[in-house]
């Protein structure tokens, strides 16, 4: 069966790995926040093509540490900035699965009534 779709931008994880140390070094550099679609994008691709990425067993470690570090970061942003939270709740939610925990309680209690008719 031949290969459908682009060719890969990089063909090992070292590879994506050099260029990922990179990005978390010139966020440093340049005192700017570590993002996922930041980091795509100086990867030469877009968040979801590195997510596809990250799906391919040769990648999906290299991928799941940067992704880490970056929640790690958003998460302690959230704990340590005293201003507005909804743009790092919002990223939470969307680049790293969290959810707002809310519990139903399904029990429904049924009464068995009883009617007798008179003949």
């Amino acid at each position: 069966m031949a290969n459908v779709g682009r060719p890969r931008l990089y063909n090992s994880a070292e590879e994506l790995e050099v260029l990922i140390d990179k990005y978390f070094k010139d966020c440093i550099k340049d005192n700017r926040p570590y993002t996922m679609s930041g980091l795509a994008y100086a990867l030469g691709m877009d968040r979801r093509t590195l997510i596809n990425y990250s799906k391919e067993e040769e990648y999906f470690h290299t991928i799941k540490k940067a992704k880490d570090f970056v929640e790690q970061y958003v998460e302690e942003k959230l704990l340590t900035n005293s201003g507005v939270t909804t743009g790092v709740i919002f990223n939470l939610k969307n680049n790293f699965d969290w959810k707002d925990k809310q519990e139903i309680d399904a029990n429904v209690k049924t009464q068995e009534i009883r009617v007798e008719l008179e003949d």
